[in-house]
């Protein structure tokens, strides 16, 4: 594996639905196992799960820069860079975020070779889709903070809502493939505020939601995505309780409780639907308290 010019293994967009779903899968699979490892401590054994992982999809940045990570703590940073500089060929901002500290202070850190990367990556995507999505974010957090004006946060909400919709409509979801990691992330801020803070939220969940679903099941999407929307919607709009338990709330105390699941017995199930490991994972790995009738196995 050379260092520069590094690419993903292949473009989600260019296999066949079938094949795609099932790398996908596999992805999540082998990236599950490397979290749950990286959660002991075991970053070794994390590593080797990611690097399965990564054959078969090498676009989610955060999985990256955790890869990247592992490597650092081992003190391998040629290999960490690498794996870094996988992420700037997807889009990841590094100028933003330096990713693994001691890294950036290593000998083979080269902010040189990741702006190369990234800018190889913004000459394969619709840029001028990268770019909407960006200032609409600007936007949606300069309205947000100290100084918390809640009619004009509902205004840019609403604004950002319709021109996402008009932005979809011209050139469907932002997939990784259309505007990267960053893209993709920036347009599950701006649904995420406008679903709950803007004009007809729910009138926008109801044109998103089938199109999300879809490109779910077609392999373009994390469904962590999908499933924190979900859960946020049904949960705020006061329908039922969250279905797949991604909401939670903190104590005073410091503790940390999954909040109320529908169903809960059956929970896990429509996780496993979706491509999620089963709740009890993620309470463990992240020292949760679980939810009313949800037994930790």
């Amino acid at each position: 594996m050379t260092l520069i010019g590094l690419v993903v293994f292949f473009t989600a967009a260019a296999l066949p639905d079938s094949l795609r779903v099932a790398r996908m899968a596999a992805y999540l699979d082998h990236s599950h196992r490397a979290r749950m490892l990286l959660a002991e401590k075991k970053n070794q054994e994390a590593i080797g799960e990611y690097r399965r992982a990564f054959e078969y999809y090498q676009m989610y940045v955060p999985d990256l820069l955790s890869c990247a990570d592992a490597y650092e703590t081992l003190g391998d940073m040629d290999s960490a860079f690498i794996w870094l500089n996988v992420a700037a060929a997807n889009g990841w901002d590094w100028k933003e975020d330096n990713g693994p500290g001691k890294l950036k202070a290593s000998k083979v850190y080269s902010e040189r070779v990741l702006e190369k990367s990234r800018e190889d990556f913004l000459k394969t995507i619709n840029k001028a889709y990268l770019d909407s999505l960006d200032n609409m974010l600007r936007l949606d957090q300069s309205v947000r903070g100290a100084d918390l004006d809640t009619v004009q946060m509902k205004t840019i909400d609403s604004i950002n809502m319709e021109q996402l919709v008009a932005l979809v409509k011209q050139y469907g979801l932002p997939r990784y493939e259309r505007v990267g990691y960053t893209g993709a992330t920036d347009a599950f801020v701006i649904m995420l505020h406008g679903f709950f803070n803007g004009a007809y939220g729910s009138k926008m969940w109801e044109f998103f939601q089938p199109i999300l679903l879809q490109e779910l099941k077609q392999g373009y999407m994390m469904p962590e995505y999908y499933a924190f929307l979900y859960d946020r919607v049904v949960s705020d709009y006061g329908r039922l309780e969250q279905c797949y338990g991604t909401q939670f709330s903190y104590a005073e105390t410091g503790s940390v409780t999954v909040n109320p699941v529908y169903d809960v017995a059956h929970v896990d199930q429509r996780r496993k639907d979706i491509g999620l490991p089963p709740l009890a994972d993620m309470i463990k790995s992240s020292h949760m308290k679980a939810p009313m009738g949800y037994v930790v196995k």
